[in-house]
């Protein structure tokens, strides 16, 4: 990260973890357990970042590939808040899980108001109306592509099969 940072000044940076110590969710290897203490752990992360490196992260993610927990959004958003990061911005969840997140994000105004953004990987095979109806961006935690052209053709195709009576789409192929 620090030398990306070198590199572009200008480049955000995205912290998801993808396990957490043992000692977090009393040996259960369940981080929500207790969400207050796995959201501490987050901020002091975040923390020794700034203090160490001189890095300031921009986005956390909930935990890579796993299960989520509303609570522990929410309560990320709070302490981040309390401890002077509310810069920092939320992407929930991860993996294949959005669509049932998204549903819940529908229902929940205080989830919704927590994130600024769905993670999903290869949300632009598997983009639900749920998704869509949240009005919070798509973010692609994994994804691949085909090169340009074929990658956009696909993801259109795609869309408009999903959304036909919503969307008519055309492109210029001079822009690829």
């Amino acid at each position: 990260m620090t030398e990306a940072k070198k590199r572009n000044p200008h480049i955000k940076l995205y912290g998801l973890p993808w396990s957490f110590p043992g000692w977090i969710g009393n040996g259960t290897q369940n981080p929500y357990i207790d969400p207050n203490t796995t959201a501490n752990y987050m901020i002091k992360w975040v923390q020794g970042m700034k203090r160490h490196y001189n890095l300031d992260i921009d986005y956390l993610g909930q935990w890579n590939e796993r299960g989520y927990s509303v609570e522990y959004i929410v309560t990320l958003r709070n302490q981040l808040d309390l401890h002077g990061l509310s810069h920092i911005k939320l992407i929930a969840p991860d993996g294949r899980l959005a669509p049932k997140f998204a549903e819940e994000v529908l229902k929940n105004k205080t989830l919704k108001d927590s994130i600024i953004a769905i993670g999903d990987h290869y949300p632009g095979w598997a983009t639900s109306e749920a998704k869509l109806q949240t009005g919070l961006k798509l973010w692609a935690s994994e994804d691949f592509r085909y090169g340009k052209l074929m990658y956009t053709i696909m993801c259109l195709y795609e869309f408009q099969q999903k959304h036909s009576e919503k969307v008519h789409l055309s492109c210029n192929m001079s822009e690829f």
